[in-house]
């Protein structure tokens, strides 16, 4: 079925540019922090700021009741999200290595919102769900296009319908350097050093000229 992807740019908060300065000048001066550590801080930053809980908010608004799974990577991140949807009063299902019965009750209970860390999402289908909401994701394409894969409508009632992905980026942080390399160069994991390098230097000279 015919499918689109689309970045939703978030506007960073003071409060997320002050955490994520202190972060990158506590790399620079602990260069032994592992590449992995340091992109999992920046993430958590991001995903943590009341600016992209509102996006995320902000766009379920607009679905109308339609069914959505959105993606995360943290196990924290995911739970914060559970919280604050059940209090918005929306019916949510949670599906990680905790709670691997959420998958069922998604389908058993007609929850609209399903929410999955992306590490689970590999070998079943939610046909029924037109939209997915990346909150958070790795630069692994092959991951990606695992969590992409559990919407499709091949052979199925929805077939039909269009599908559609949604990528959570604050402008101008590591959000949108991993959306550019799963859209641009296929990366894989093994990208992630290099573009983090690429990324703290970036941001150091830019802190130094600011």
């Amino acid at each position: 079925p015919p499918a689109s992807t689309s970045p939703i740019i978030i506007e960073p908060s003071k409060q997320l540019l002050l955490e994520y300065s202190k972060q990158i000048e506590y790399r620079q001066d602990n260069p032994s922090m592992s590449a992995i550590e340091f992109a999992n801080n920046l993430q958590k930053i991001c995903s943590n700021d009341e600016s992209k809980v509102e996006s995320l908010k902000h766009e379920l608004e607009q679905l109308n009741g339609s069914k959505c799974v959105i993606w995360y990577k943290f196990t924290d991140t995911g739970l914060n999200i559970y919280k604050c949807l059940s209090d918005c009063g929306y019916g949510v299902s949670i599906y990680n290595g905790f709670n691997r019965n959420g998958l069922d009750e998604f389908k058993k209970e007609g929850n609209q919102i399903l929410i999955s860390q992306m590490s689970m999402g590999i070998g079943w289908e939610i046909p029924e769900c037109q939209f997915s909401f990346f909150y958070e994701f790795t630069s692994s394409k092959t991951e990606n296009d695992q969590s992409k894969g559990r919407t499709r409508r091949l052979e199925s009632n929805y077939a039909q319908k269009p599908v559609f992905y949604f990528y959570f980026l604050v402008n101008k942080t590591l959000d949108e350097r991993i959306f550019n390399v799963i859209q641009k160069r296929n990366a894989e994991n093994a990208d992630i050093e290099q573009f983090l390098k690429e990324y703290q230097n970036e941001r150091g000279n830019r802190l130094q000229t600011d």
